[in-house]
């Protein structure tokens, strides 16, 4: 609430990278007020309020559900107060729910044993790379590997694999695809599948 006649703003900011939904719920209120907007990544709005509430609503709190997209980067949620000393804005309970993507496995050439292909890429955990290798050698390579949990190619037809230190069941989505290494029977003697 600002005790003189210029606005003030407020601004929350955080990285998101996946897709899902901001919910919160907010309060804008009293004369000249200002906006309370929703922004990702260099300033496109979401969404945005900026008409004062009516009379009759003056004391209660509105739910907001904004769909965030995937790659947005920058979430930003600013305030601005209005010029008049009783105008503000409130918002409290504050959740993002990240959109369940369900990832098909992908057919995987008889020749890779022990890994399941997922469309996508998990993000995380790159820790080596070689380019110029089939499938097969990806696959012996990451078998050789104490710390790899699977690769990712960007394209099929690619020469080009990237190892992960840690699986994902949810890889974003894109043109890269996870293989993903499976646990070994507890039968196997070997610790390769």
């Amino acid at each position: 609430n600002p005790s003189n006649s210029s606005s003030k703003e407020f601004v929350m900011q955080h990285s998101v990278y996946t897709a899902g939904t901001l919910s919160f719920w907010y309060r804008v209120s009293g004369a000249g007020t200002g906006s309370l907007s929703v922004l990702v990544g260099s300033g496109d709005m979401l969404w945005r309020i900026s008409a004062r509430q009516e009379d009759s609503f003056s004391d209660s709190w509105r739910k907001a559900s904004v769909s965030i997209p995937q790659g947005s980067s920058l979430l930003q949620v600013v305030g601005r107060s209005g010029s008049a000393s009783t105008s503000y804005f409130a918002i409290d309970d504050i959740t993002f729910q990240v959109t369940t993507v369900t990832t098909t496995a992908l057919p995987i050439p008889a020749s890779l044993p022990g890994y399941v292909a997922l469309a996508g890429n998990c993000e995380e955990s790159s820790f080596n790379e070689v380019d110029g290798a089939t499938l097969s050698k990806c696959m012996q390579l990451c078998n050789a590997l104490p710390l790899c949990a699977g690769f990712s190619r960007p394209s099929l037809r690619g020469s080009r694999c990237i190892f992960k230190s840690e699986a994902c069941d949810d890889p974003t989505l894109g043109q890269s695809t996870f293989f993903k290494k499976q646990a070994c029977p507890t039968f196997k003697a070997s610790a390769l599948c």
